[in-house]
């Protein structure tokens, strides 16, 4: 339907102009764009990039307004076709009137009820898959399989549970078992699921570890209990996992635990990304603003944050590295024994 000149003509639009004309107010930086109303997105100032941190995605123009519409690639060349007035050989029906003011004044769809996936046992496809491709030890996976936190569905996929404070499942993540190199794994959120809450591990200390995955909170555990094999046992920190850079699962945590005035992130060792930004630095710093902001009494005076990164990207990378390393050495040792 569009030729290679429309898709020309539709990637030259600038995304400052656009985002102006549909009617958001912008507020210019010396390294970025931002967009109030909108937290977490950031415009490039040559008006050709975006990047919306809280889902680690961005792109160009016609990326932007399928993101910011939730249309379809067809709509959206529409879309900026109509708003550059470039003719087509076929019109699409596009809502007339202000896009953000259709945006807030959408009819609101009615809540998906949340439902667990149905379970399969045995959990041989989940043991095999933590355990011998993620290498995280059967212990921590079992503990978190004891307090109905983690089980595997009928289709093999790991599921990983986030409870309220009465201990009831709001929220779960799947994580597929069978990884092809060149694809991306399988992961998805049920529908319905309450985002406000993490996967977390009780503690009762005043201290909370911050980690962006769940594989990657029990990669840490391991990693640390293979360095002293009482860590897990005695450890008193308290752990979340908040599913990706998400700032509301932090919230509702610190507000079940007023003990808490010690936060360490755990996160991501981030490249920089084409808009010149770090996500995982970027989330470090919006997050300890915003909780700075939530609970002043706690957290204000003194200090209160602290990081500690992986060495390689997250901390399953590091414990596979360990691992390796380990067993070479161990096979390095049986063969100088026999060669005795």
């Amino acid at each position: 339907m569009y030729r290679n000149d429309h898709i020309t003509f539709a990637n030259q639009i600038s995304i400052l102009d656009y985002a102006q004309a549909v009617g958001l107010e912008l507020d210019y930086r010396p390294k970025h764009v931002l967009v109030k109303g909108i937290d977490s997105l950031e415009l490039s100032l040559n008006g050709r990039e975006w990047y919306y941190h809280y889902s680690s995605i961005g792109g160009g123009i016609v990326q932007f307004v399928i993101w910011l519409h939730d249309m379809s690639w067809r709509e959206a060349m529409q879309q900026l076709l109509d708003y550059g007035r470039y003719s087509t050989p076929e019109q699409i029906r596009i809502p007339k009137g202000p896009i953000a003011a259709m945006l807030v004044t959408k009819e609101k769809e009615a809540p998906v009820s949340f439902v667990l996936p149905e379970k399969k046992k045995p959990y041989r496809n989940l043991f095999a898959y933590l355990i011998k491709t993620r290498k995280i030890s059967q212990p921590v996976i079992q503990y978190f399989i004891e307090r109905k936190q983690l089980y595997m569905d009928k289709h093999n996929n790991c599921v990983f549970l986030s409870l309220d404070e009465q201990g009831k499942p709001v929220s779960a993540f799947l994580r597929g078992t069978y990884d092809r190199e060149g694809k991306d794994p399988f992961k998805f959120i049920v529908p319905g699921s309450d985002e406000r809450y993490g996967f977390t591990k009780e503690g009762s200390n005043h201290r909370l570890l911050i980690f962006e995955a769940c594989i990657d909170l029990m990669s840490y555990i391991t990693i640390q209990n293979m360095q002293d094999h009482r860590y897990f046992d005695n450890t008193e920190d308290h752990f979340i996992a908040t599913n990706g850079h998400k700032y509301e699962p932090l919230l509702t945590y610190l507000r079940a635990h007023p003990e808490i005035d010690q936060i360490v992130f755990c996160v991501d060792r981030d490249a920089r990304n084409a808009m010149g930004v770090i996500p995982s630095e970027k989330f470090m710093e919006r997050a300890k603003a915003i909780i700075e902001k939530t609970f002043p009494e706690r957290f204000q005076e003194g200090i209160h944050f602290y990081k500690h990164l992986p060495d390689l990207k997250d901390w399953n990378d590091d414990l596979k590295q360990i691992v390796r390393a380990r067993e070479k050495n161990k096979n390095q040792n049986n063969r100088n024994t026999h060669c005795r």
